[in-house]
């Protein structure tokens, strides 16, 4: 975002960015911007508006052959959070917000549906009542099946929790991730082409994840860093292969970004120390391209 509008540039493959475009309209403050692609080359920007009540998250879509759709208002509330979108390769796009729905209100998570080439669906609310719901994150596989996940206070600690939907069909019931009665917080969550799902987290300044087979349910808990470094803020990314890798940062008595590889069978290798020590890392982000190489 710039100077309160959110922008984009577009690089054809082996080509240059193109002219920057605006896809936010003036009022209020737009920013932080998200995007996803759909197998054909259509995107789908999402983003948070505020400064002129009511909050708004907006998106707009923009064509492979270049053209953008008109400006889409998906929700309106107070204390809008960051929205996150995903897109599947046909073009089924799911929006994930939270929001108090008056002004002192709970939090709540929330998604939007919207078919390819059709409209945005009903709003669905995910969490519970009575506490504040947040860090949101969405991921769809190529099938169209869908998670959402959340952290929310328990009893004075944070529990990660997720929701699973089956492509055409509903959002089944809510499954807490992390344990109970421990600080839970940053989730992550993604799909590799075959339909697995891994989320991810810390809890107690340790990264843990669990797998979820397609079809299946998530398997148990496991820590990817290890007990003696305060870790969190974990990022995870999945090849074509089902192959993953983790990032994250630590803090304290050192300051690193990390990482570790997950095989698509399930195998672990060494943690990895990936930045130079100090400097207060965060914000780490990691990809693969579809030959499997990653860059952090």
């Amino acid at each position: 975002h710039r100077a309160g509008f959110v922008q984009t540039r577009f690089r054809p493959s082996g080509g240059n960015f193109g002219p920057v475009q605006t896809m936010s309209l003036p009022g209020g403050n737009a920013l932080r911007g998200q995007v996803a692609f759909d197998a054909s080359g259509n995107a789908l920007t999402v983003w948070g508006r505020s400064g002129a009540a009511p909050d708004f998250v907006q998106a707009r879509s923009r064509s492979a052959a270049g053209s953008l759709g008109a400006l889409q208002t998906v929700a309106t509330g107070d204390a809008i959070t960051d929205p996150r979108v995903a897109v599947d390769p046909a073009g089924n796009a799911l929006v994930a917000w939270s929001r108090a729905l008056n002004p002192g209100d709970d939090l709540r998570v929330e998604t939007r549906f919207r078919p390819a080439g059709g409209a945005f669906q009903a709003i669905q609310t995910h969490s519970s009542p009575g506490v504040n719901a947040s860090r949101e994150q969405v991921a769809i596989d190529p099938a169209g099946n869908a998670l959402v996940v959340w952290q929310r206070p328990t009893f004075g600690d944070n529990r990660v929790q997720a929701r699973f939907r089956p492509a055409g069909g509903g959002f089944g019931v809510t499954q807490n991730l992390s344990v109970a009665n421990a600080h839970a917080e940053g989730p992550q969550v993604t799909f590799d082409p075959a339909g697995n799902a891994l989320a991810t987290w810390s809890l107690e300044f340790v990264v843990q994840e669990r797998f979820r087979p397609a079809g299946g349910n998530f398997g148990l808990t496991r820590d990817i860093s290890a007990a003696a470094e305060n870790s969190g803020a974990p990022q995870i990314a999945v090849d074509q292969a089902g192959n993953a890798v983790f990032v994250w940062s630590t803090f304290g008595a050192t300051e690193r970004v990390q990482a570790r590889f997950r095989s698509a069978a399930g195998g672990l290798g060494p943690i990895q120390n990936i930045s130079a020590e100090g400097g207060n890392p965060d914000e780490q982000q990691v990809a693969f391209d579809p030959a499997g190489n990653a860059v952090a």
